[in-house]
């Protein structure tokens, strides 16, 4: 009984095969390989909207867009990354479970949550305004 309860289990994931067209869920034969929206979308008609193809028009346009943007714009500078964030990015104090995640993206201790305490590069003046 055991066995066979195992071959049964090995045919099922064997028959189970990532959607054909979405690649997000699984599929079985039954439906054609396709997870339930998409061949609750196959039987009804319709079909999942594709990205448009870029034209190689438009890819030129989209280049020297990409030109413009790059003159106009100043250099960023680039924030240093947080690799632990189980300590904290000012005093490098244990932080525990929760830390105090900031807007500016890095992890504080109770000492150091506001904003005011860890020089904050978050402009809340800007991000308020609609």
């Amino acid at each position: 009984s055991f066995i066979t309860q195992m071959e049964q289990k090995q045919l099922n994931e064997s028959e189970r095969k990532l959607c054909v067209k979405c690649h997000s869920f699984w599929g079985n034969a039954q439906s054609q390989f396709m997870c339930s929206k998409c061949f609750k979308d196959h039987i009804l008609g319709t079909s999942i909207p594709k990205k448009p193809q870029p034209s190689a028009s438009s890819s030129i346009k989209s280049e020297e867009n990409k030109d413009k943007t790059k003159e106009s714009e100043p250099p960023k500078e680039e924030k240093p990354v947080q690799e632990n964030k189980k300590k904290c990015w000012n005093c490098s104090k244990k932080v525990g479970l929760l830390g105090f995640p900031c807007k500016c993206g890095y992890i504080f201790c109770a000492k150091h949550r506001h904003s005011t305490d860890h020089n904050c590069t978050f402009d809340f003046k800007s991000a308020a305004k609609p």
